[in-house]
């Protein structure tokens, strides 16, 4: 008898498990397939010499030799790359805290509000991506246009400039702060609702 009623929760746990194995697997399926596997092979294909209409040749560390030593854009790639991380990672966490406190103040629309600053980051990044190069373009984007209007002759080129440019992938990644701005959000309702604040500068 004891026996029996230690199999039952047994297998109740090998069917909870298989549930949530089912439930999750389209995810782990496209982590896979979309993420794990184009790693994996991109990792593989640096060690090799392939044109995609031949088959690949090992030739070890000569990808990784020529671009460290003798590829003239790699250092700059490398230092632009270093200057978006260590400029657009902190202002979007600023600007995603500063929002969500802005949207957890009491005023009437309050769902609206996060609704529309949600919805940004629901967009493909190519679509999005799209409409940026579009509302920034120097010529007719709406952007400069607004610019010009209020006295800048010569506003800034945007995605076309190579010093500019630098600033539209910021924008453009302040664009999806909706992502994150629910965890943000609802951190300062928890503290807020427990007679704290998350940060020691915001009104309770």
């Amino acid at each position: 008898m004891a026996g029996e009623i230690q199999r039952r929760p047994r297998k109740r746990n090998v069917k909870h498990g298989l549930t949530v194995l089912l439930f999750m697997s389209p995810w782990i399926l496209g982590f896979l397939l979309l993420i794990l596997y184009p790693m994996l092979s991109s990792l593989y294909f640096s060690f090799t010499k392939y044109s995609l209409l031949e088959q690949p040749v090992w030739i070890g560390l000569e990808n990784y030799t020529f671009m460290f030593t003798k590829d003239p854009f790699f250092w700059l790639a490398f230092r632009n790359t270093v200057w978006i991380i260590a400029v657009g990672v902190p202002l979007r966490i600023v600007f995603g805290i500063f929002t969500a406190w802005l949207l957890t103040l009491p005023r009437s629309g309050g769902r609206t509000y996060r609704t529309l600053y949600f919805l940004p980051s629901m967009a493909p990044p190519v679509a999005a991506a799209l409409a940026f190069v579009l509302i920034f373009n120097p010529e007719y984007g709406p952007v400069n246009q607004i610019l010009r209007g209020i006295g800048f002759n010569d506003p800034p080129l945007w995605f076309y400039g190579p010093n500019s440019s630098k600033w539209g992938l910021v924008l453009l990644g302040l664009w999806g702060i909706g992502d994150a701005m629910p965890r943000r959000s609802r951190g300062r309702t928890a503290g807020r609702s427990s007679g704290s604040s998350p940060c020691p500068c915001s009104p309770r």
